[in-house]
């Protein structure tokens, strides 16, 4: 079940990406798409960002680990769509 999970997002996020930078796709699929695939993302790193907050309770080096995870990632992602 996992692996199926991860192929079906590996598949929409990758594509999502593609059709976001194809001149080819009209812009009222493009737009939508790529407003998914944001939310997503930031869907996943608020939720890392949630779990290192909470976490921070019980083991700062942990919960500390898991902001600076989440705060890379936002930088990454951020730079990522900027190119597109």
């Amino acid at each position: 079940m996992d692996t199926v999970l991860e192929l079906l997002l590996d598949l929409f996020l990758e594509g999502g990406m593609e059709v976001s930078k194809s001149k080819q796709v009209p812009k009222y699929i493009r737009y939508p798409v790529l407003a998914l695939v944001i939310a997503i993302l930031v869907a996943c790193l608020g939720l890392i960002l949630l779990i290192g907050i909470a976490e921070l309770r019980d083991s700062a080096f942990l919960g500390l680990l898991l902001i600076a995870l989440a705060v890379l990632a936002a930088f990454v992602v951020f730079r990522r769509f900027r190119r597109t």
